[in-house]
């Protein structure tokens, strides 16, 4: 990333609060990255992270109240988003990646982005849209795949994200 193209670089991860698993191994990655290249940078947790958790990251903020499971409303992920923009002073040069979006991280971007013309420019890899079931036949049989794909369209079409 060129940095003179942006003024604050901001990942959120708001399922990290443990040492376990993909999201702490990818985010270590990540930050690794970034260190190497002396790419300066915040990275969001989630507000219960483990100290264990923290203490492996150099520039981590615990500000992200709920993980992608705890909660279907998205406006909760809209509130500790702006509150994140307002602590950081995050602008519209700055740039915002969820390396784990899911579909309430998706609606709280298109609303801060559609609302707000000094919204940042945000980075989204859409990691999953719902809890993952016990039996994953049951994605086909409950039609999940065509409610889901409705909400991104309905999300996704008119936005400037």
């Amino acid at each position: 990333m060129d940095s003179q193209k942006y003024r604050k670089l901001i990942i959120i991860e708001p399922n990290l609060k443990n040492i376990n698993g993909h999201v702490y191994e990818a985010t270590q990655a990540i930050e690794k990255y970034l260190l190497s290249k002396k790419i300066h940078h915040h990275i969001i947790s989630h507000k219960h992270i483990t100290a264990l958790a923290r203490q492996s990251f150099h520039h981590i903020l615990p500000y992200a109240d709920v993980s992608c499971f705890e909660t279907s409303n998205y406006l909760t992920v809209v509130k500790y988003l702006k509150k994140i923009i307002k602590i950081l002073k995050i602008k519209k040069e700055d740039i915002i990646i969820f390396p784990t979006a899911h579909l309430n991280e998706l609606k709280a971007v298109a609303k801060i982005s559609n609302n707000d013309e000094q919204s940042p420019k945000f980075i989204l890899q859409l990691h999953q849209f719902h809890p993952p079931f016990n039996n994953s036949d049951n994605i086909i049989i409950k039609k999940i795949n065509t409610s889901l794909n409705q909400e991104f369209k309905k999300n996704s079409s008119s936005n400037k994200f």
